[in-house]
C-alpha cells in the first residue's frame, strides 16, 4: 500500500463517518419529535401553527455535556394570537432545553 492509497482511504472512511453520523443526528431528532406541520405549539414567549420543521445538529466537536449539544427540531411557523388568529410574523420554535410548553390542537 502507498501512501496515496492510505490518504485514499482515510479519506473514504471519513466521509462514510460523517455520513452515518449525520443519518444518526437526524434518526434522533425525528424520533424525539413529536410534532407535524400544522400543529400550534407554544413556548414561554410565543404561539405559532408549524409551516416548516427543520433539524439543527451540533458541531463537530461530538461532545455532548448539554441539552443543546444534541440534535435538536426548529418550528417554524406564522406567530398567532391569544385567539389563534394569525398575525403576519413568522417565528421560530427551538425544542431544545424543553421550552415547547403545551401542543394546542
Amino acid at each position: 500500500m502507498t501512501k496515496k492509497d492510505f490518504l485514499s482511504q482515510l479519506n473514504i472512511l471519513r466521509q462514510d463517518y460523517k455520513k452515518t453520523k449525520e443519518d444518526l443526528y437526524l434518526k434522533f431528532a425525528e424520533e424525539n419529535n413529536p410534532f407535524k406541520i400544522g400543529d400550534i405549539v407554544s413556548d414561554y414567549y410565543h404561539t405559532i401553527k408549524i409551516r416548516k420543521i427543520k433539524h439543527r445538529f451540533p458541531d463537530a466537536r461530538g461532545i455532548f455535556n448539554s441539552e443543546s449539544d444534541f440534535p435538536t427540531t426548529i418550528f417554524t411557523g406564522t406567530e398567532l394570537t391569544k385567539d389563534l388568529s394569525p398575525k403576519r410574523i413568522q417565528k421560530n420554535i427551538y425544542m431544545c432545553l424543553c421550552n415547547i410548553k403545551r401542543k394546542l390542537n
